[in-house]
């Protein structure tokens, strides 16, 4: 399965971030022009990142995907809410996606945190959790894909509190 979000100012769309499920891996990785950034949780445990833009690096040993238990953060990025300033990530032309998480930037007025789980099937208590520990008043949105093993979650984060003020 293949997911990806995409930012829009109501006349631009632009790709930010993509993830691909598969029985053998789940790989995340920022949607950028020239430089292929990505992690991946590899079906024996075996995690690798690339973030700087080299060649993958293992950088740590989890259980089997198969086994996988829990939720795990796979990711962790954040993105201006001025589109016009990304140039090196592309712009959307609505291409086939299996499933596309899309968010308004206008209802931001700073940047938006991007955090990417994987959660156990199945665990409805796991994925109440997420978000818990973010600041409240912030606009948050949560976007989970159940039919994905494990369960992919995006939770975008931040703008401002309902009464105006920038936190």
């Amino acid at each position: 399965m293949h997911i990806e979000l995409i930012a829009t100012d109501g006349t631009t769309q632009r790709r930010i971030l993509w993830v691909d499920v598969t029985s053998n891996s789940v790989c995340s990785g920022m949607c950028k022009e020239k430089t292929d950034l990505h992690t991946t949780y590899h079906f024996d445990g075996n995690v690798f990142d690339n973030m700087l833009g080299e060649k993958p690096k293992k950088m740590y040993v989890m259980s089997p995907l198969e086994d996988f238990r829990g939720r795990h953060q796979l990711s962790c990025t954040g993105f201006t809410s001025d589109l016009a300033r990304l140039h090196d990530t592309p712009l959307y032309k609505f291409k086939k996606l299996d499933a596309m998480v899309s968010v308004d930037v206008r209802a931001y007025k700073r940047g938006i945190g991007c955090m990417l789980f994987m959660i156990e099937r199945n665990r409805h208590d796991v994925l109440g959790e997420l978000g818990k520990d973010l600041p409240t008043g912030l606009v948050t949105e949560i976007h989970s894909f159940l039919m994905c093993k494990p369960w992919i979650s995006l939770v975008l984060y931040g703008g401002v509190y309902k009464d105006n003020t920038i936190p």
